[in-house]
């Protein structure tokens, strides 16, 4: 099973001081990298946690995958940004659509 992997999870995964820390490192331990997001998560979760750095390199030892272009799924992410206009932002665009797009997927 592909496990997609939203922002705030990885927040959580990043910021000891979150209060779903702890939480959020019980429930991945037990899951099969990598884990699946999209460049949009990787930006708000760089922003939020204040950990680029960590996230890069969680991207370049494989932990971390990218599995959606935003610009090859541009037309689909418009769709649902208009039909969910004030609940969805792009990267929770991103992982619906990449739920769509892999019939493996699954959320932690």
């Amino acid at each position: 099973m592909r496990t997609l992997l939203d922002t705030g999870p990885l927040v959580a995964l990043l910021n000891r001081r979150d209060a779903f820390h702890a939480w959020t490192r019980e429930a991945m331990a037990g899951l099969s990298v990598p884990l699946w997001t999209c460049e949009p998560v990787l930006a708000e979760a760089a922003h939020l946690s204040g950990r680029p750095p960590e996230i890069t390199d969680m991207v370049a030892t494989g932990t971390l995958r990218i599995g959606l272009a935003v610009e090859a799924e541009a037309e689909a992410l418009g769709r649902l940004l208009r039909r969910y206009a004030r609940r969805m932002d792009l990267a929770d665009a991103c992982i619906v659509r990449m739920s769509e797009l892999f019939s493996d997927a699954g959320s932690p």
